[in-house]
């Protein structure tokens, strides 16, 4: 019987279907975004250089669906493993070592995001009422991408951690050593 059929068993069984349902469920939201982006797009050029007509607010909507598109693949990134890091490190040290330095790695990525994620709650308090030009809605709906996704990146940086330490998940970061 295969192995992804089966039941998961335990915590990590139980971590990795979470994890797999979030980042389905993610990608679904990344390309809903990009579909009604792709759409929104298309009426607008229609609209303005087929019959010199807008629909008030549509241009400032672009780029709040554009930056909470970035920031959903932003998260999606760092639970794909596609992070900026440096595979050079991992060429550097033994194989055995790799596992600490990817835990270290997605470790720091938390701490950075945790920092991100704090500052833009403090930001959001201070600008996220004031309303937005043409949509009169209030900035907060912009800005909340940030504390959402940041807070994402790290729950994904916690569950690569798990199964790299309990469910035995490496590091793919690093090139084929030669024995």
């Amino acid at each position: 019987m295969n192995q992804e059929h089966l039941p998961p068993t335990g915590v990590i069984g139980w971590l990795r279907v979470a994890d797999r349902y979030l980042d389905v469920i993610l990608q679904a939201i990344i390309a809903l975004i990009m579909f009604v982006l792709g759409v929104m797009v298309f009426v607008i050029v229609i609209l303005r250089y087929g019959f010199s007509y807008s629909i008030f607010g549509m241009h400032e909507m672009l780029p709040i669906l554009f930056a909470h598109a970035t920031a959903i693949g932003a998260a999606l990134a760092v639970s794909h493993r596609e992070h900026i890091c440096v595979p050079f490190i991992f060429d550097l040290v033994p194989e055995k070592w790799t596992r600490y330095i990817d835990i270290l790695n997605f470790f720091l990525l938390a701490i950075i995001n945790a920092a991100i994620f704090w500052q833009s709650i403090a930001w959001i308090k201070k600008t996220g009422f004031f309303l937005m030009p043409s949509l009169r809605v209030p900035q907060i709906w912009a800005k909340s991408c940030i504390p959402v996704v940041t807070g994402f990146s790290i729950l994904f940086c916690v569950i690569r951690i798990l199964l790299v330490v309990f469910g035995d998940e490496k590091p793919t970061r690093f090139s084929a050593k030669k024995s």
